[in-house]
């Protein structure tokens, strides 16, 4: 969503031309901010959920690393940057 509101700030004739809109624009952008900060708030207030939403900037840098370590130079083997 943040990808979608800087895309709309800096390339509003791109936005224009484009044949598929994103229903409700910018300020739907901005609700499905604020849902998903609810739904972090919301599990943080268990404990068994706060331990696995602490765990998960562990998890997704696990995912990066494996991702440039195995994938990508697999990729650039087959002919696909």
């Amino acid at each position: 969503m943040v990808c979608y509101i800087r895309y709309r700030k800096q390339q509003p004739q791109k936005h224009a031309a484009s044949t598929f809109k994103m229903p409700g624009g910018v300020w739907m952008s901005y609700v499905i901010l604020a849902f998903l900060l609810f739904a972090l708030i919301i599990l943080s207030l268990e404990p068994d959920t706060l331990k696995a939403l602490m765990i998960s900037p562990l998890w997704l840098i696990i995912l990066a690393v494996t991702y440039r370590l195995l994938y990508k130079p697999r990729m650039r083997q087959r002919g696909n940057p």
